[in-house]
């Protein structure tokens, strides 16, 4: 498997060295935000799979060296979270883990962002960051039991999910 950099936490750990530079920048200069800022803590970078037997394999290569922490269903596709073992840093913002998902049942594939897709980051006072964040870079905002979150559109090959808390 070697598709996506998730082979091992070094892998991802040079993807995002590469990733983050481009999602900070974004974030300063279209959104206005510094996500290294003390109002924003990382969460978890989310990864979009090609099929249900890509997750089956991620999922088996995830969990050889991450703690699984939980499945759920959520729009009748597999989601689940996983934790690192150890302290994952980058450009000193700090993730707790990696969320894979299955695409959607009606879903393009075509049209889908695979590998990691998103990152999301915590934000301390989300409801009234989400009053303020401008409405054109909004592509969703929803609220689920684990959480309310506000999810950029994809643009720059950036997309982040603001959450109001951590999904682990």
């Amino acid at each position: 498997m070697d598709k996506y950099y998730l082979g091992s936490v070094s892998e991802i750990t040079k993807y995002c060295e590469m990733y983050l530079p481009l999602v900070f920048s974004q974030t300063k200069e279209i959104y206005k935000i510094n996500i290294l800022e003390s109002n924003y803590e990382g969460d978890h970078l989310g990864v979009q799979t090609s099929s249900t037997d890509e997750y089956e394999e991620y999922f088996k290569l995830l969990s050889s060296y991450m703690n699984h922490k939980f499945t759920n269903i959520l729009h009748g596709r597999r989601v689940a979270m996983f934790s690192f073992m150890e302290e994952f840093k980058v450009q000193n913002i700090k993730f707790n883990g990696i969320e894979i998902f299955e695409p959607k049942k009606d879903s393009d594939t075509q049209k889908l962002k695979l590998g990691i897709e998103h990152l999301a980051i915590v934000v301390k006072n989300f409801d009234d960051f989400a009053k303020e964040f401008p409405e054109k870079y909004i592509g969703k905002i929803a609220e689920y039991p684990e959480g309310k979150f506000l999810k950029t559109k994809f643009m720059n090959l950036v997309e982040i999910e603001f959450r109001d808390r951590s999904l682990i």
